[in-house]
Order: structure tokens, then sequence, then C-alpha cells
């Protein structure tokens, strides 16, 4: 039977209420293929400044992957430093071929090695983990997808490992193209104190529902009201020669091509600005209409194994919900970080006025910072000192 319509036809639900509800999450096909991609010493990256570059390389592997594979509609998440997608076999040298492009141009442009690794969702079944994906409709022709079931979290475990065969390996004659990328957008300062970036994983990570994550989940719902990280009114296009040389880097080779192409963004975004500031706040315009679709289409809340969110909240908010971490972490219930800026990050991909989904992360590091504080947590209690 062919699966290539799994995730087009897997029915979705349009409130993140819903999220935990796992009757939404349904078995990924056995004949997919999970598609991890991370950037090797992103922390060093992140630490040196380099936070635009580290998103715009994560976002181009979903990016390079979906312009690959044409129509087809396939389960994805961005992870700041790279991301995890699910794809038919079919399709795994058409992806490996973007993706060995997608690490050949971000080493030249930016250096940095990006990690892929290749793995049949089969395999992960037959050491009887589970691979369950949801999907989340922001906004109608777009979706944001969800992993449960541990079987993502198991193969990124299997990827990161020493494998003498290197049979998870991207090895493809490099093919592709970055059609879609944009990253023309200031850094949208919070409208409140700042952004607190997390990311939580149940001990059980096994578990298709952690009755913790729930609570959690709940209680931030509450603790935070209108925390989303991008509104109309925190909006700023950033027309700056160096805030578009990362789109231009990661769609040209030529150093040429690449200052001639900022410079045509820039013209043509002087040339609108002053249209687009008068109409955005038009509820009637098109313009109106586009920009409340684009905050309703990012990625701030997510699930893939664990829970991501990027939330612009007070300080006292902040504080009430790393004290409800802690104490979920003290009743062994789960594992965590968290990383506080003053700024979101976003990364977007436009195929259409229609058809768009913005990828977000807090600044200075974001998902990454937040992603090594977890991972020390780890260490500090399997290898106590």
């Amino acid at each position: 039977m062919n699966t290539n319509n799994f995730y087009r036809d897997l029915s979705g639900f349009n409130s993140m209420k819903e999220m935990s509800n796992q009757n939404h999450f349904v078995s990924a096909p056995d004949d997919w293929l999970i598609v991890l991609t991370d950037i090797k010493n992103s922390t060093s990256a992140l630490l040196a400044g380099h936070y635009k570059e580290v998103n715009v390389v994560g976002a181009s592997c979903i990016i390079a992957a979906k312009n690959a594979c044409g129509d087809l509609e396939f389960p994805y998440v961005f992870g700041g430093d790279g991301a995890t997608l699910l794809v038919p076999i079919s399709y795994k040298e058409a992806v490996g071929k973007a993706l060995s492009h997608t690490r050949d141009v971000s080493l030249k442009q930016f250096g940095v090695e990006l990690r892929v690794a290749l793995i049949p969702v089969s395999h992960i079944y037959a050491m009887n983990k589970e691979i369950k994906v949801a999907k989340f409709i922001p906004s109608q022709g777009n979706a944001i997808a969800m992993f449960s079931g541990g079987g993502i979290s198991y193969a990124e475990q299997l990827a990161k490992k020493t494998i003498p065969d290197q049979k998870w390996s991207c090895d493809f004659t490099p093919h592709g193209d970055f059609k879609g990328l944009e990253c023309r957008w200031n850094p949208v300062q919070a409208s409140k104190d700042g952004v607190l970036t997390m990311i939580i994983e149940p001990r059980d990570i096994q578990s298709t529902q952690s009755p913790a994550l729930q609570d959690i989940f709940d209680k931030i719902s509450s603790i935070a009201l209108g925390a989303q990280p991008v509104t109309l009114k925190n909006l700023k296009e950033d027309s700056r020669p160096e805030a578009l040389m990362s789109e231009a880097k990661m769609k040209f080779k030529n150093s040429g091509l690449q200052h001639f192409y900022a410079f045509r963004i820039r013209v043509l975004l002087s040339l609108f600005l002053r249209i687009i500031r008068a109409q955005k706040i038009k509820p009637e315009s098109g313009v109106y209409k586009y920009l409340n679709q684009l905050t309703m289409n990012t990625d701030y809340i997510k699930f893939d194994d664990s829970l991501r969110m990027v939330l612009d909240i007070e300080t006292e908010q902040k504080d009430i919900i790393l004290t409800l971490l802690k104490e979920h972490f003290d009743k062994h219930q789960i594992f965590y970080g968290s990383h506080w800026s003053d700024s979101t990050l976003m990364t977007c991909f436009i195929q259409s006025q229609e058809k768009h989904i913005h990828f977000v992360d807090g600044s200075a590091g974001g998902y990454t910072m937040a992603a090594t504080q977890l991972k020390q947590q780890k260490k500090s209690i399997l290898m106590p000192v």
C-alpha cells in the first residue's frame, strides 16, 4: 500500500489545548524515514554570536527537503540548530541530495558542520519503540507537526553514537535549493519583560501520554495568557544589508551575487516599507490579513517527545513557571532546560501568500542553550558528582 499521503490525509486539530490528546496521534508508516539534522558544536557558534546563522541553517534543512519533495506533505519540527523530519523512504535520495547540499553550503558560507542521519522508521519499530504523529493546523493550508512515543528521541541517541559502518549517514551528490527561505524581520523584541525558551522532557519518554507534561502545559497556559512572542505590534521589517546576508549566503555561492541579492531586497523593502506600515493596521487590507496569519503560523509551541515553548512573559511569570518545573523535576517526573532573552528570532518559509510557516527561537541561543542546560541536568542525575 502506498503511504505517501499519510501526513496529507492525517486529520488535524486547530486548538493547542488538544495537543496532549493522544487520539490525534497516529503511528508513522514503517516504510518512512526519520531524517535528523543538527549543527556540531552549535553552542560554540552561538557563543561566537552567530545566532541568526544557526537558525537559518536549521530552517534551511526543512526548506531544502520540502523543495526536493515537491507537493509531498510530510511532518517536521524545527529545533533551533537543526530539524527532525519524517519522509517516505522512496524520497531518501531526493532528500539526501538536498541535505548534502545544505551541509556543503553551511560549511562554506558559515563555517558550521551540519550532521545528517537517515534512519528507517522500521528499525525504530524493531527496537520496540513508537513514533506517533499529530498535525496542528494554525490556519487553513498550514500545519505544524507533533511527535510522541519516544521513537524520535531513541533515533537521536542512535544518530549521535559512533557507528563504524556509518549506516545512517547521508552520502549523496549535493543538489538542492532554498527557495522560500526568508530572513527579513528584526529580532522580535519582547512586549513584556523577556522571552522564555523551554524544553521539557518527561522522564518516561517512551510513554505516549505524560500526566506531568499535561499538568505543566495546562498550568503554563493559565499562567502565561497572551504569551505568543510574535504579534502585529512587535513585528518590524529588517532591511539592513547584514541582516539579509544570511539568506543571501544560503541562496548564492558567489559573493557578488550575495551582495547584489541583499541590495535588491533592501531596495524593495525600502520601497514598500511605508505601504506595509500603513496597511498592516487596516483589517480589510491584504497586508493585514497576511501578517495576522503570519502570527498564527509561528511554531512557538510544539512537541517532539519533549514540550518546546517560546513565550513572551513577565519576570514574575517566568519565576512561577521555573518553580513549577523544579517541582516536577524534584518529583523525578521531568528533565528541563530554559533560556531567558530579550527577543525572538524568526526565520520564514514562504511558499505562497496563503502557505507559509515561521520558525521561532529565543534570541542569544534559545533552544540550543536550553538543550545544553537539559543535558547537564540529566548528566548530573545519571552521573552525580
